[in-house]
């Protein structure tokens, strides 16, 4: 199993953060390898959402913890994968959460991968296209998540 860890810093407050980072029908809004996401049951632990990637290939994922106000937790269906992931990866699950920091909120993800053979053997590279993906979902949340604190404190 590998897993790999990626947070940031935010000036805005925990419920502010919260709102963007569980927003996961809007996810393929944020993350740049995803052209949409639609939800396809359920809300919280149980939920079924169906990513899509830039060349519209799906897959299902599975909502396997939630607690509200501080991190979700989805499972990758991988037997749903599109062919290439499939003979990638095993198992895929990843985490999202949201935690006070200071004055203002640590966001982080966290990716818990078990890797194929050939993923094993592809993951120098695997690993530093997904380091750099999550890297820019960090700064499309950390984007929207502060204009989101700054239009909170506009007076009406």
């Amino acid at each position: 199993m590998k897993s790999l860890s990626f947070s940031r810093k935010v000036e805005a407050p925990s419920p502010i953060a919260w709102e963007v980072v569980s927003d996961v029908a809007r996810f393929g809004d944020v993350a740049r390898n995803l052209s949409r996401v639609e939800l396809l049951e359920g809300g919280g632990e149980g939920m079924v959402r169906r990513c899509y990637d830039s060349r519209g290939r799906g897959w299902d994922e599975d909502c396997t913890l939630w607690e509200e106000g501080r991190r979700y937790e989805m499972r990758v269906r991988t037997e749903t994968y599109p062919f290439a992931l499939r003979q990638m990866f095993r198992g895929f699950r990843g985490r999202w959460e949201v935690q006070p920091s200071g004055n203002g909120t640590l966001v982080g993800m966290r990716y818990d991968v078990e890797p194929s053979t050939l993923g094993r053997l592809l993951w120098p590279a695997l690993h530093v296209v997904f380091k750099r993906q999550c890297e820019l979902l960090l700064d499309e949340w950390q984007r929207r998540i502060e204009e989101r604190a700054v239009a909170s404190e506009i007076p009406g």
